[in-house]
């Protein structure tokens, strides 16, 4: 296998299987095209909590199934963040600082809606 090939280059080419600690991985190019729908397929989320300790555990909880796009602290920041990075579920604390989560919930809701109408 040429070593200056790029890993990925290296794993999908059919010539040049790699070896693992597993024995030999070999990627074909199908393989790889449903790997990547499936990546691309996880929930982008948004998290939104004043506890950074909080943050942290549902971060490690839904960082398997999902792709964590973002944190906030408090209300304003979810509603920015919120138009900003265009999450498909917003995880949040009842009692943000700034704006109430409930408040905020309802115009990151408005907000998505008038950008999916357009």
């Amino acid at each position: 296998m040429d070593q200056s090939k790029p890993l990925l280059e290296a794993i999908v080419d059919d010539d040049a299987p790699s070896r693992t600690a597993l024995g030999r991985l070999r990627v074909d190019h199908e393989s790889l095209a449903r790997m990547e729908v499936r990546l691309s397929l996880r929930p982008r989320v948004l998290l939104a909590d004043d506890y950074p300790d909080m943050v942290k555990a549902v971060s490690r909880l839904l960082a398997l199934d999902c792709e964590i796009v973002g944190s906030v602290a408090d209300g304003g920041a979810l509603l920015e963040a919120a138009q900003r990075l265009q999450p498909d579920v917003i995880v949040l604390d009842v009692n943000l600082p700034n704006v109430h989560s409930l408040e905020a919930a309802r115009e990151s809701a408005g907000k998505t809606a008038d950008l999916a109408q357009r």
